[in-house]
């Protein structure tokens, strides 16, 4: 695939995720930087890190890491946390919800010897028991004689159809990561008509490097530059909120968007430059209950106008 083909994919919805960079074991690298030597120039934390920035060099917005043969280890699984929202390993089973620990998710492989109904009754049993479950596919090819593990064309195409009758959500990994917040079974999401909480262009002016703002996502929101007839939550104040978040750089940096009230955390929403258009990301965060504001968006290191539209909200269910 090209670079073009690429940003295409990431603008229709798909999530473009790091690798590394040269498909290292990285537990047999140097862990860091610092634990670089001459006879061993290239350790884990380069991998981490250099893979990032090439794919946003290329104007693509990568925030989460797939870890390659899925080799990984505690010490890896925190110094990813450096650089990524989430990374994705090996494991025979689905993720207990919420996440016991993001930097170590789990993934199933699918290979040549396993069948449409083996896939099938794996998403049963996880959905049954309450759990992401993530599917590794190596390489699809219809004649399953090139690639490792190839699985063919006509067993995707069966499998997608029978997700897709089944009514099953299929996520990126970023969106499962942002979902995961909550076990599904505890909360009922309600998708409303797009509608804009947030405008920094109209109100407030852009964000300044480390400058916090806290936003309402529902009700009244035109001082915030939002629609001004409102946007109602049909069940009330939400638990949890679903947003397409856009930054309009002036600068370099990156956008964080969390429950008004609650710590900042390290994982960006939205990576941003100068140089780039505008760039937006979807996101589901926590809100603040029964509190004067629900969310804040944070931007870090650089200076950025913001725009904020809600596309659903999560409540308890009854």
């Amino acid at each position: 695939m090209n670079v073009q083909q690429l940003l295409e994919l990431e603008a229709a919805g798909w999530e473009i995720c790091s690798h590394s960079v040269t498909h290292p074991g990285l537990p047999f690298l140097p862990l860091t930087y610092a634990d670089e030597t001459p006879a061993a120039p290239n350790s884990a934390e380069r991998e981490l890190e250099m893979s990032k920035i090439g794919f946003n060099d290329l104007g693509l917005n990568v925030q989460n890491f797939v870890v390659p043969g899925s080799s990984w280890n505690d010490d890896l699984a925190t110094l990813s946390a450096r650089y990524y929202n989430s990374a994705a390993s090996g494991g025979k089973y689905g993720n207990t919800l919420p996440l016991e620990n993001r930097w170590w998710i789990r993934r199933k492989g699918v290979g040549t010897s396993h069948s449409v109904s083996d896939i099938t009754a794996w998403i049963e049993q996880e959905i049954n028991d309450n759990k992401w479950l993530i599917l590794i596919f190596h390489a699809i090819i219809e004649t399953e004689d090139l690639g490792y593990e190839p699985w063919s064309e006509t067993k995707l195409a069966e499998l997608a159809t029978w997700v897709e009758d089944q009514g099953i959500s299929v996520v990126t990994q970023q969106r499962g990561l942002e979902l995961s917040v909550f076990s599904y079974k505890d909360l009922l999401h309600t998708p409303v008509q797009p509608c804009r909480i947030v405008d920094t262009r109209l109100a407030g002016g852009a964000i300044p490097p480390s400058g916090i703002r806290s936003y309402n996502v529902y009700g009244a929101v035109a001082s915030q530059g939002g629609n001004p007839a409102g946007c109602p939550s049909p069940k009330g104040e939400p638990l949890s909120v679903a947003l397409n978040v856009t930054a309009v750089p002036l600068g370099n940096g990156n956008i964080v968007a969390y429950p008004f009230g609650s710590a900042v955390p390290t994982a960006s929403l939205v990576n941003y430059r100068s140089d780039a258009q505008n760039i937006a990301n979807g996101a589901t965060v926590k809100t603040c209950f029964n509190c004067t504001k629900d969310i804040n968006i944070k931007s870090n290191y650089g200076t950025a106008h913001v725009v904020i539209d809600v596309l659903g909200y999560y409540y308890a269910k009854p």
